[in-house]
């Protein structure tokens, strides 16, 4: 597969056990890093303080994104990703544990994909995410979070995983890349309307579509082979380089991480399609 240079392969997913018998390890850090859908309207962070995982705290990709645009949580800069981490008690050494409740790595793939961004290779997904009800209570707590000491977390480099509209545009003509949306087959076909207003239909031109559930069986990611065949079925060619995109870089990283279990690096488009896709900024799209 493609990678970027100097990137090394940590592995990206740990299973419940090994989370389990690493829950005391204080440079084990858990991240409750839920995300839905706004028009779910679920109150992730309410969830979050009445049920997670012993020591873990709340990443909010909300909360910790640009707010100089208003595009939909793009990605801080790394001074803002730098001082966020800290508050959450993460120093460089630590190994950061993502995990989310909606059994499709909402968002802690993408999350997974931002510590990876901002350099931090010491970052995997719980396998199959977080449901409550499967640890002993033991290992679970509830109520206010316990402020942590200050982590020292700083940004060494900026790894090249993000690529931005202005690489998106040129490649139309360069094809230098090959673009996998992560959306509904219905939305890449703009066979129904956009989430969100003021966005066209349809999809960025020659780009492929591999919808983010199909790469995962019930809750778990599905095994090397069948990954690479959801991309191979698409059109995909995995041995040049690939930019996963969506509706907004969310399940984008789903992509970009299910890739990486089967040896591949991919490239995330952060403004995936609710920036391309902005009817005022006219950009050529397909249907």
């Amino acid at each position: 597969g493609f990678l970027p240079k100097n990137i090394t392969m940590h592995h990206p997913l740990v299973s419940k056990s090994w989370l389990q018998s690493h829950l005391k390890t204080p440079s084990v850090r858990t991240l409750d890093c839920s995300w839905y859908m706004p028009s779910l309207k679920r109150p992730v962070k309410e969830e979050f303080l009445l049920n997670r995982l012993k020591g873990a705290q709340f990443f909010d990709i909300e909360e910790m994104s640009d707010k100089n645009t208003r595009l939909p949580h793009m990605i801080p800069s790394s001074v803002e990703f730098e001082a966020g981490v800290r508050k959450l008690g993460i120093s460089n050494d630590d190994h950061v544990i993502c995990y989310d409740t909606s059994g499709q790595y909402m968002a802690s793939a993408r999350v997974w994909w931002m510590f990876r961004l901002f350099g931090h290779e010491k970052v995997s997904v719980l396998h199959g995410g977080f449901v409550h009800t499967e640890f002993p209570e033991s290992e679970l707590e509830y109520g206010p979070v316990e402020t942590p000491q200050k982590g020292d977390f700083k940004v060494d480099e900026i790894k090249p995983l993000n690529v931005t509209l202005k690489d998106v545009l040129e490649n139309l003509d360069t094809k230098k890349y090959q673009v996998v949306d992560a959306r509904a087959s219905d939305r890449f076909h703009g066979k129904v309307p956009e989430p969100r207003e003021g966005m066209q239909r349809g999809h960025i031109p020659d780009s492929f579509n591999v919808p983010f559930g199909v790469v995962l069986d019930n809750r778990s990611i599905r095994n090397e082979e069948e990954v690479r065949n959801a991309f191979i079925r698409a059109g995909v060619d995995l041995s040049q380089p690939i930019i996963t995109s969506c509706g907004s870089g969310v399940t984008a990283a789903v992509l970009s991480l299910a890739l990486y279990t089967a040896g591949i690096d991919s490239l995330v488009y952060d403004g995936s399609w609710s920036e391309y896709g902005l009817e005022s900024l006219g950009n050529p799209v397909k249907q």
